[in-house]
């Protein structure tokens, strides 16, 4: 019974711990969800002076959390910034990269925005330099979760594709594209449903377990009894 006690407590632990480190991401990313919107206001009004402080003030608190998630995010992260002082008109790429890289699914996201320009391709009547404007603002951010090899023979084809109005510019495009774009999407809440299901079959495991050596335990008692009343 003991051994039982003990099975239900450490998944009651597991679970009060993965439920409390969810509900932290999920202040966190509500967090950086804000700062995203209030910084895209101020370059949507072209205030760049105070999105400038605005960064310089979290700067330090997006350099820690960038860094928790990989070395190159970190780097994408400073020389982006870096950019931005340089020239705050052209914060395009900036914003790109904090909407996508700080939200719930990253990668997710990215090839949701990545479909788009394939679709935007895929139209002959689309505005190739926009078209191109967006591949290269998504650019820093698929290096970070695609292979780069990949994303950089893309690119190359896409300043083609911005520079002539051929067919055949644009079916290069879209035949890198379709190395890059994967042909299925991880589903958000994967790891959510994952660790729903094992914590569900860790519960099922110590009911059944419980149950099986309360059963044994009320057999053997019978047996004692019919024993001693025979």
């Amino acid at each position: 019974m003991g051994r039982a006690i003990l099975i239900v407590f450490l998944t009651a632990a597991g679970i009060i711990f993965l439920c409390s480190h969810w509900a932290s991401a999920s202040t966190e990313e509500e967090q950086w969800q804000s700062f995203v919107q209030q910084y895209s206001y101020l370059i949507e009004d072209e205030k760049y002076e105070l999105a400038g402080k605005m960064l310089d003030n979290r700067y330090d608190d997006l350099a820690s959390y960038y860094e928790e998630k990989s070395i190159p995010h970190l780097q994408t992260f400073n020389q982006l910034a870096e950019e931005f002082k340089q020239n705050p008109q052209n914060a395009d790429a900036l914003m790109e990269f904090f909407e996508l890289s700080l939200a719930e699914n990253e990668k997710a996201d990215v090839v949701e925005r990545l479909k788009e320009i394939q679709v935007l391709v895929e139209n002959s009547e689309a505005d190739r330099v926009s078209v191109m404007e967006k591949w290269t603002n998504l650019s820093p951010l698929l290096k970070l979760n695609f292979p780069k090899q990949d994303v950089e023979s893309a690119t190359t084809a896409f300043l083609n594709y911005g520079e002539t109005s051929t067919l055949d510019s644009q079916q290069t495009v879209l035949n890198y594209l379709d190395h890059v774009v994967p042909e299925e999407t991880n589903n958000k809440y994967d790891a959510f449903i994952w660790t729903a299901i094992i914590i569900g079959g860790s519960i099922l495991i110590t009911l059944v377990y419980v149950s099986y050596r309360k059963y044994r335990a009320e057999k053997e008692y019978h047996q004692k009894k019919q024993k001693l009343n025979s």
